[in-house]
Order: structure tokens, then C-alpha cells, then sequence
């Protein structure tokens, strides 16, 4: 499952920069709202993670909104230790949101 979700995410970094903003949080709240089991929570925060790291700087996404997805996901699941993105990362996506 992990595998076909990241391969979708490496597809939707195919489009190009200026279009890229809705197909990634298209993306990313189709995880969070996927009625997946318990078992997947830590799974969906990895593919979560990895969209924040991969998204291009250049882009106009809102990695912002990506990691508020992920902070929710992460509550829902009870694994909100798992979350990597650290204060000054969320600091720099607020400038540009």
C-alpha cells in the first residue's frame, strides 16, 4: 500500500510547478480522509512526510496546509511522536502561507 501511494505521489510531481498546488492537496486529504485501519496511521504519516520533503520549494504549495493534514492525521491515530517536522520548519511554512 505504501509503495502504490508513494508512486502516485512521485506521478503528481510530474505536473508542473505552477499547476502543482490542488493535485498535491487533492492528494493529501485523501489520505487523511482514507477509512483505512489502525494499522495504516503510521504509514499514512510517512507518506505525508515524505509530500512535505518532496514538494518543490519553487512551487506555489501550501506546505503549510500539507503539514496541518499532517498534525490531524497524526492526532487521529495517536502517533503524534512520529511526527518529524520540527518548530522552525513550521515556522518557515507559515511565512508563505
Amino acid at each position: 500500500m505504501e509503495m502504490f501511494l508513494n508512486s502516485v505521489m512521485s506521478l503528481i510531481l510530474l505536473v508542473p510547478e505552477d499547476k502543482i498546488n490542488r493535485p498535491i492537496l487533492n492528494f493529501s486529504e485523501a489520505i487523511i480522509n482514507a477509512n483505512l485501519p489502525e494499522k495504516y496511521g503510521p504509514m499514512k504519516l510517512r507518506i505525508l512526510t515524505n509530500l512535505i520533503y518532496v514538494v518543490p520549494e519553487r512551487g506555489n504549495t501550501d506546505k503549510y496546509r500539507i503539514l496541518i493534514d499532517l498534525i490531524k492525521c497524526a492526532r487521529n491515530h495517536r502517533c503524534i511522536n512520529a511526527v518529524s517536522v520540527g518548530l522552525n520548519q513550521v515556522w518557515l511554512y507559515s511565512l508563505f502561507f
